[in-house]
């Protein structure tokens, strides 16, 4: 069918895409590359054929028994770490899932929550054994400080924002999951090399921020055509960007 077809090319593209791009790295002097597969559960791309050099980190999310039988399904694969992300519950059961999951998995955990996790929480997860780190979406300013102080030699701590990456490289947490800097990588890489960068000069990009962070990663690929970064054939459209969000990125 053309959707076989279609699913079969998008894998074969996939691989290809990820190999340049983690040469051209590579080839630049960075010291690790990792594959983020944030909701594909491994099945979005042929592990088997990725170069053997990326970190790859499979995300899982459910009840424990899903996970468990998941794991079971894909652990023989060739990947590094599990992204386990929990959707609600509180602070005992929190705790009881992470410990439960992590003493399971025979894999690197990093923890990632639709909710704001208790500091205590990630605390005393932080160490076991088997979790290496917490991705903290949040935009509350004194929890931020608060657990950035748990980022140590072992347990890192990632905050997952655009508007944060400025505050996050001040704290000294491991790394911020960033949009912008798909488009912008010098600015990522000013922003961190240069510690006075100001705000003002940072600022200049929030409009920019607010507008493909809209629509999953529509806009940001539209950005990235655009800019000459990407072409059409580049990867299977997932959807077009709409007529607003063009006039405002174009601007």
């Amino acid at each position: 069918s053309i959707i076989a077809r279609s699913i079969f090319v998008g894998l074969e593209q996939a691989v290809k895409e990820i190999n340049a791009g983690a040469e051209a790295l590579f080839e630049a002097g960075v010291e690790v590359v990792a594959l983020w597969d944030n909701h594909g559960g491994g099945k979005n791309i042929d592990l088997s054929l990725l170069d053997k050099r990326i970190e790859v980190i499979v995300c899982l999310s459910g009840n424990i028994d899903e996970i468990i039988y998941l794991d079971s399904k894909i652990s023989n694969l060739d990947f590094d770490s599990y992204l386990i992300k929990v959707n609600g519950g509180n602070e005992s059961g929190i705790l009881k899932y992470f410990t439960y999951i992590s003493d399971k998995l025979n894999k690197k955990i990093i923890m990632s929550s639709n909710n704001i996790l208790d500091f205590d929480v990630v605390r005393s997860l932080s160490y076991h054994p088997n979790i290496f780190g917490y991705i903290v979406e949040s935009n509350d300013l004194k929890y931020l400080i608060k657990i950035a102080s748990l980022s140590k030699e072992k347990f890192k701590i990632y905050f997952s924002n655009d508007y944060l990456i400025l505050v996050g490289i001040s704290l000294g947490v491991e790394g911020i999951i960033n949009v912008i800097g798909n488009a912008y990588p010098n600015l990522i890489k000013e922003i961190r090399d240069t510690s006075n960068l100001s705000l003002r000069n940072f600022m200049k990009y929030e409009n920019l921020i607010s507008d493909i962070n809209c629509d999953e990663t529509v806009n940001i690929k539209y950005l990235l055509r655009i800019k000459g970064l990407i072409s059409d054939k580049t990867r299977l459209p997932l959807g077009s960007c709409k007529r607003v969000y063009k006039r405002k990125i174009e601007e």
